[in-house]
Protein backbone atom coordinates (compact mmCIF):
# COMPACT_ATOMS: atom_id res chain seq x y z
CA UNK A 1 0.00 0.00 0.00
CA UNK A 2 1.54 3.16 -1.06
CA UNK A 3 1.67 6.94 0.88
CA UNK A 4 0.15 9.55 -0.86
CA UNK A 5 2.85 12.34 -1.30
CA UNK A 6 1.04 15.02 0.73
CA UNK A 7 0.65 12.36 3.57
CA UNK A 8 4.54 12.06 3.37
CA UNK A 9 4.76 15.90 3.64
CA UNK A 10 2.29 16.14 6.57
CA UNK A 11 4.48 13.57 8.71
CA UNK A 12 8.23 15.50 7.24
CA UNK A 13 6.75 18.34 8.60
CA UNK A 14 5.56 17.56 11.81
CA UNK A 15 8.73 15.61 12.63
CA UNK A 16 10.80 18.74 11.90
CA UNK A 17 8.61 20.76 14.43
CA UNK A 18 9.27 18.62 17.36
CA UNK A 19 12.96 18.55 16.37
CA UNK A 20 12.67 22.61 16.59
CA UNK A 21 10.66 22.25 19.39
CA UNK A 22 13.29 20.39 21.20
CA UNK A 23 15.60 22.56 20.72
CA UNK A 24 14.34 25.96 21.29
CA UNK A 25 13.14 24.19 24.73
CA UNK A 26 16.36 23.26 25.91
CA UNK A 27 18.43 26.21 24.73
CA UNK A 28 16.09 28.21 26.72
CA UNK A 29 16.37 26.71 30.08
CA UNK A 30 19.78 26.10 29.76
CA UNK A 31 21.96 28.00 32.55
CA UNK A 32 24.52 29.06 30.34
CA UNK A 33 22.11 31.31 27.91
CA UNK A 34 22.58 34.62 28.63
CA UNK A 35 19.09 36.58 27.92
CA UNK A 36 18.59 40.44 26.94
CA UNK A 37 20.27 42.16 29.35
CA UNK A 38 17.89 45.61 30.31
CA UNK A 39 19.63 48.39 32.03
CA UNK A 40 17.98 50.01 34.33
CA UNK A 41 16.08 46.80 35.56
CA UNK A 42 17.50 47.07 38.86
CA UNK A 43 19.50 43.56 37.79
CA UNK A 44 23.07 43.31 36.97
CA UNK A 45 22.77 39.99 34.56
CA UNK A 46 23.96 39.39 31.10
CA UNK A 47 26.41 41.44 29.55
CA UNK A 48 26.15 44.03 31.99
CA UNK A 49 28.98 45.85 33.75
CA UNK A 50 30.14 48.89 36.47
CA UNK A 51 31.29 50.48 33.13
CA UNK A 52 28.44 49.50 30.47
CA UNK A 53 25.73 49.63 33.36
CA UNK A 54 26.02 51.37 36.35
CA UNK A 55 22.76 51.78 37.38
CA UNK A 56 22.50 48.43 37.62
CA UNK A 57 25.95 47.15 38.60
CA UNK A 58 27.11 50.19 40.49
CA UNK A 59 30.61 51.53 40.69
CA UNK A 60 33.57 50.49 41.28
CA UNK A 61 35.83 51.56 44.42
CA UNK A 62 38.74 53.50 43.94
CA UNK A 63 41.19 54.15 47.02
CA UNK A 64 42.99 56.70 47.61
CA UNK A 65 46.12 56.69 48.67
CA UNK A 66 46.29 59.93 50.90
CA UNK A 67 42.35 60.11 51.94
CA UNK A 68 43.30 59.63 55.35
CA UNK A 69 41.54 56.01 55.76
CA UNK A 70 43.12 53.20 55.68
CA UNK A 71 41.20 51.17 53.20
CA UNK A 72 40.50 48.75 50.49
CA UNK A 73 43.64 47.18 49.29
CA UNK A 74 45.77 49.74 50.97
CA UNK A 75 48.67 48.31 53.25
CA UNK A 76 51.51 49.61 55.45
CA UNK A 77 53.46 49.25 52.51
CA UNK A 78 51.74 50.48 49.84
CA UNK A 79 50.44 53.64 51.75
CA UNK A 80 51.88 54.36 54.74
CA UNK A 81 50.34 57.74 54.55
CA UNK A 82 47.02 56.59 55.24
CA UNK A 83 47.70 52.85 57.03
CA UNK A 84 51.10 54.22 58.81
CA UNK A 85 54.23 52.34 60.30
CA UNK A 86 54.84 50.11 62.64
CA UNK A 87 56.82 51.45 65.19
CA UNK A 88 59.60 49.79 66.95
CA UNK A 89 60.43 50.92 70.07
CA UNK A 90 64.46 50.27 71.36
CA UNK A 91 64.81 49.77 74.96
CA UNK A 92 68.37 52.14 76.13
CA UNK A 93 67.09 55.52 73.42
CA UNK A 94 66.46 57.45 76.25
CA UNK A 95 62.44 57.77 75.77
CA UNK A 96 60.07 55.34 77.74
CA UNK A 97 57.68 54.89 75.31
CA UNK A 98 55.36 51.91 73.15
CA UNK A 99 55.49 49.22 75.60
CA UNK A 100 58.42 49.62 77.33
CA UNK A 101 57.95 49.60 81.44
CA UNK A 102 60.08 49.78 84.19
CA UNK A 103 60.45 46.28 84.35
CA UNK A 104 60.65 45.66 80.76
CA UNK A 105 63.01 48.69 80.26
CA UNK A 106 64.73 50.68 83.31
CA UNK A 107 67.49 52.29 81.09
CA UNK A 108 64.45 54.68 79.76
CA UNK A 109 61.74 54.55 82.09
CA UNK A 110 63.99 54.21 85.09
CA UNK A 111 62.83 51.86 88.48
CA UNK A 112 59.78 51.90 90.19
CA UNK A 113 60.23 53.30 93.67
CA UNK A 114 59.62 50.82 96.45
CA UNK A 115 55.99 51.73 97.45
CA UNK A 116 55.38 49.05 99.51
CA UNK A 117 57.69 48.87 101.97
CA UNK A 118 57.15 45.23 103.69
CA UNK A 119 58.02 43.70 99.74
CA UNK A 120 61.65 44.44 99.76
CA UNK A 121 62.36 43.07 103.18
CA UNK A 122 64.95 40.77 103.06
CA UNK A 123 65.28 40.03 107.39
CA UNK A 124 62.36 40.84 109.36
CA UNK A 125 62.90 40.36 113.40
CA UNK A 126 59.37 41.10 115.02
CA UNK A 127 60.75 39.61 118.36
CA UNK A 128 58.01 37.74 119.13
CA UNK A 129 59.48 35.81 122.00
CA UNK A 130 62.54 34.86 119.99
CA UNK A 131 64.21 36.89 117.55
CA UNK A 132 63.71 34.43 114.57
CA UNK A 133 63.40 35.92 110.91
CA UNK A 134 60.06 35.76 109.85
CA UNK A 135 61.07 36.44 106.51
CA UNK A 136 64.03 34.97 105.74
CA UNK A 137 66.27 32.46 107.11
CA UNK A 138 68.63 34.67 109.05
CA UNK A 139 67.83 34.50 112.73
CA UNK A 140 69.01 35.92 115.38
CA UNK A 141 70.84 34.39 119.03
CA UNK A 142 69.56 36.37 121.82
CA UNK A 143 71.85 36.36 124.98
CA UNK A 144 70.22 38.12 128.21
CA UNK A 145 67.34 39.38 126.37
CA UNK A 146 63.92 39.01 127.56
CA UNK A 147 60.83 39.30 125.59
CA UNK A 148 58.01 41.35 126.99
CA UNK A 149 54.75 43.31 126.17
CA UNK A 150 56.00 45.83 123.91
CA UNK A 151 55.22 48.18 120.87
CA UNK A 152 52.96 45.66 118.87
CA UNK A 153 52.76 42.39 120.25
CA UNK A 154 56.26 41.54 122.49
CA UNK A 155 59.84 43.10 122.30
CA UNK A 156 63.02 42.33 123.13
CA UNK A 157 64.05 43.77 125.99
CA UNK A 158 67.53 44.24 127.10
CA UNK A 159 69.16 45.80 130.18
CA UNK A 160 72.63 46.81 129.07
CA UNK A 161 74.50 43.86 128.82
CA UNK A 162 71.78 42.15 126.32
CA UNK A 163 72.55 40.96 122.59
CA UNK A 164 70.89 39.64 119.66
CA UNK A 165 73.71 38.78 117.15
CA UNK A 166 72.03 37.86 113.46
CA UNK A 167 75.33 35.86 111.81
CA UNK A 168 76.29 37.74 108.50
CA UNK A 169 74.92 36.16 105.27
CA UNK A 170 75.89 37.69 101.51
CA UNK A 171 72.42 39.19 101.60
CA UNK A 172 72.97 40.62 105.09
CA UNK A 173 76.17 42.27 103.86
CA UNK A 174 75.63 46.36 103.09
CA UNK A 175 76.78 45.69 99.29
CA UNK A 176 74.08 47.57 97.66
CA UNK A 177 71.31 49.74 98.20
CA UNK A 178 70.25 49.41 101.65
CA UNK A 179 67.90 50.05 104.17
CA UNK A 180 67.06 49.37 108.17
CA UNK A 181 64.63 50.14 110.23
CA UNK A 182 63.84 49.53 114.04
CA UNK A 183 61.53 51.00 116.58
CA UNK A 184 63.10 51.63 120.19
CA UNK A 185 62.25 52.65 123.55
CA UNK A 186 65.16 54.26 125.41
CA UNK A 187 64.08 53.57 129.64
CA UNK A 188 67.71 54.53 131.11
CA UNK A 189 69.65 57.92 130.18
CA UNK A 190 72.78 55.78 130.07
CA UNK A 191 74.86 58.64 127.81
CA UNK A 192 75.69 56.12 124.92
CA UNK A 193 74.17 53.35 123.59
CA UNK A 194 74.22 50.86 120.67
CA UNK A 195 71.16 50.18 118.71
CA UNK A 196 72.09 48.51 115.52
CA UNK A 197 75.46 47.48 114.09
CA UNK A 198 76.76 46.21 110.46
CA UNK A 199 80.31 45.83 112.23
CA UNK A 200 82.77 48.68 109.76
CA UNK A 201 79.85 49.17 107.70
CA UNK A 202 77.00 51.18 109.64
CA UNK A 203 76.20 51.92 112.91
CA UNK A 204 73.50 53.24 114.77
CA UNK A 205 73.51 54.21 117.97
CA UNK A 206 72.02 56.38 120.74
CA UNK A 207 72.88 59.63 123.48
CA UNK A 208 69.20 59.72 125.47
CA UNK A 209 71.33 62.43 127.71
CA UNK A 210 71.23 64.69 124.24
CA UNK A 211 68.28 63.44 122.90
CA UNK A 212 70.06 62.07 120.71
CA UNK A 213 70.03 59.96 117.20
CA UNK A 214 73.21 59.09 115.73
CA UNK A 215 74.27 57.09 112.55
CA UNK A 216 77.70 56.29 111.53
CA UNK A 217 78.90 54.75 107.94
CA UNK A 218 82.51 53.60 107.13
CA UNK A 219 85.21 52.92 104.59
CA UNK A 220 87.31 50.87 104.99
CA UNK A 221 89.39 51.87 101.88
CA UNK A 222 90.10 55.28 104.08
CA UNK A 223 88.93 54.41 107.53
CA UNK A 224 86.82 57.26 107.85
CA UNK A 225 83.61 57.82 108.86
CA UNK A 226 80.68 59.95 108.34
CA UNK A 227 77.95 61.09 110.84
CA UNK A 228 74.77 61.80 110.75
CA UNK A 229 72.06 63.12 113.34
CA UNK A 230 68.60 63.30 114.59
CA UNK A 231 67.22 65.21 117.51
CA UNK A 232 63.81 65.14 119.15
CA UNK A 233 65.00 61.50 121.10
CA UNK A 234 62.70 60.77 124.26
CA UNK A 235 62.79 58.21 126.98
CA UNK A 236 60.42 55.86 127.48
CA UNK A 237 58.37 56.39 124.48
CA UNK A 238 58.16 54.45 121.15
CA UNK A 239 60.18 55.72 118.19
CA UNK A 240 61.29 54.72 114.99
CA UNK A 241 64.82 54.96 113.48
CA UNK A 242 65.24 54.70 109.60
CA UNK A 243 68.58 54.95 108.02
CA UNK A 244 69.02 54.38 104.34
CA UNK A 245 71.90 53.75 101.95
CA UNK A 246 71.89 54.89 98.03
CA UNK A 247 74.60 52.88 96.79
CA UNK A 248 74.96 54.58 92.94
CA UNK A 249 75.67 58.07 94.71
CA UNK A 250 76.33 56.86 98.50
CA UNK A 251 74.12 59.01 100.28
CA UNK A 252 72.52 58.01 103.62
CA UNK A 253 69.39 59.76 105.24
CA UNK A 254 68.71 59.36 108.63
CA UNK A 255 64.96 59.48 109.53
CA UNK A 256 63.47 59.92 113.07
CA UNK A 257 59.67 59.23 113.30
CA UNK A 258 59.29 59.43 109.77
CA UNK A 259 60.76 62.62 109.30
CA UNK A 260 64.46 63.14 107.37
CA UNK A 261 66.76 64.68 109.77
CA UNK A 262 69.97 64.36 107.95
CA UNK A 263 71.76 63.32 104.83
CA UNK A 264 75.25 62.87 103.97
CA UNK A 265 77.24 61.56 100.62
CA UNK A 266 80.15 59.21 101.86
CA UNK A 267 83.05 59.46 99.71
CA UNK A 268 83.73 55.61 99.07
CA UNK A 269 81.42 52.85 99.53
CA UNK A 270 80.70 51.06 102.36
CA UNK A 271 82.72 48.27 103.89
CA UNK A 272 82.18 45.05 104.75
CA UNK A 273 84.25 43.04 106.69
CA UNK A 274 82.06 39.82 106.78
CA UNK A 275 81.11 40.14 110.43
CA UNK A 276 77.85 39.64 112.29
CA UNK A 277 75.43 42.17 112.74
CA UNK A 278 74.37 43.09 116.31
CA UNK A 279 71.34 44.67 118.07
CA UNK A 280 71.54 46.12 121.06
CA UNK A 281 75.09 46.05 121.43
CA UNK A 282 78.35 46.86 119.94
CA UNK A 283 79.74 44.19 118.01
CA UNK A 284 81.81 41.74 119.58
CA UNK A 285 82.67 43.84 122.76
CA UNK A 286 79.85 44.05 124.64
CA UNK A 287 80.37 47.82 126.17
CA UNK A 288 78.05 50.32 125.63
CA UNK A 289 74.77 48.27 125.32
CA UNK A 290 71.09 49.62 125.79
CA UNK A 291 69.03 49.97 128.33
CA UNK A 292 65.13 49.23 127.04
CA UNK A 293 62.87 47.74 124.45
CA UNK A 294 63.74 47.10 121.03
CA UNK A 295 61.18 45.84 118.91
CA UNK A 296 59.88 45.21 114.30
CA UNK A 297 63.82 45.53 113.30
CA UNK A 298 64.01 45.17 109.39
CA UNK A 299 66.75 45.04 106.67
CA UNK A 300 65.68 45.99 103.40
CA UNK A 301 67.88 45.75 100.05
CA UNK A 302 66.26 49.12 98.87
CA UNK A 303 66.87 52.75 99.76
CA UNK A 304 63.48 54.04 101.22
CA UNK A 305 62.17 57.00 100.66
CA UNK A 306 60.85 59.37 102.44
CA UNK A 307 57.19 58.43 101.64
CA UNK A 308 58.04 54.92 102.75
CA UNK A 309 59.54 56.19 106.24
CA UNK A 310 56.45 58.07 106.98
CA UNK A 311 54.01 55.23 106.06
CA UNK A 312 56.32 53.00 108.57
CA UNK A 313 56.30 55.38 111.54
CA UNK A 314 53.01 56.08 110.55
CA UNK A 315 51.99 52.07 110.46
Amino acid sequence: MKMDKNKKKQILVGVVVIIVALFAYNYYNSDDVVTDAVCGDGVCNGGETQASCSQDCGTAQTYVCGDGTCNGDETEATCSTDCGTTIIYVCGDGTCNGDETQSSCPADCGTAAVTDYLSNVVSRYTMEGNANDIVGNNDGMASSVSFINGRDGTAAMLSGSGVIVIPITAELEATGDYSVSLWAMPTIDNGHSYLIAGWQSYLIQMFPDYGTIEAKVYSGVSGTTDELYADGLGLNIWQNIIWTYDASSQESVLYLNGVEYDRTVHPFPLYNAGRDIWIGNWAGQLHRGFYGMIDDVRIYDVTLTSTNAASIANA
